[in-house]
């Protein structure tokens, strides 16, 4: 029974991921990324870091979604990767500030759309046998608060979670989730949020929830 695991669900190309070990490095991890290009990137990224720190952290590599039922969905990668998602983007996506990208808006495009299996983080806790979460990080591109909703009655069982939320009036990606629905869902099941951190030009941010 592992005790005191560490989730990454978005892990993009990892360096999060090793960070976080880095902090960490007695605790297992997992590390969930299901778009294509972006888990490759992952797998080098371990690798690089195993080779040059001669370190072998114990993070496994989950090529799957994490969503609030098993099954299988469209998944939506885009021309700058780290866009990519589940979910669809909204009508008002042009209105997203980009500043100096050389992508500009364009970094939007889908460039490619396949399915990806889905997962619930209660069911993965429950299938590979880890009593408790020390630390939960979620970037997983407006589906942020469907990850969590996915411990069901296991959220009781995780510490701290990362999560990023919209703080737009209007959506980035159809059905994203806004600060104020994030914030009052923690509340609900007996989280504070201790710190938060605006990014994108202010139109995001992570915010750090530790159980009470």
């Amino acid at each position: 029974m592992t005790e005191h695991a560490i989730i990454d669900v978005g892990a993009f190309i990892g360096e999060t991921a090793i960070n976080t070990w880095q902090r960490a490095p007695h605790n297992k991890m997992w590390a969930f990324e299901p778009c294509k290009t972006n888990f490759e990137k992952l797998k080098n990224t371990i690798e690089w870091f195993k080779q040059k720190s001669g370190l072998n952290p114990d993070i496994t590599l989950v090529q799957k979604a994490v969503s609030t039922s098993n099954e299988n969905k469209t998944f939506y990668e885009t021309r700058d990767a780290v866009c990519a998602s589940l979910l669809p983007f909204s009508k008002d996506k042009l209105k997203w500030e980009v500043g100096s990208s050389p992508l500009g808006h364009t970094q939007f495009d889908v460039i490619d759309e396949y399915e990806v299996e889905c997962i619930r983080l209660d069911d993965f806790l429950d299938a590979n046998n880890i009593k408790s979460v020390e630390h939960l990080k979620v970037d997983a591109q407006g589906h942020d608060l469907d990850v969590i909703k996915s411990l069901g009655s296991r959220l009781k069982d995780v510490r701290t979670i990362v999560a990023e939320a919209r703080l737009t009036d209007f959506h980035m990606y159809e059905g994203d989730c806004h600060k104020d629905e994030l914030v009052q869902y923690m509340k609900d099941n007996g989280f504070s949020a201790r710190d938060s951190q605006k990014q994108t030009y202010d139109q995001e941010e992570n915010i750090l929830f530790v159980r009470d």
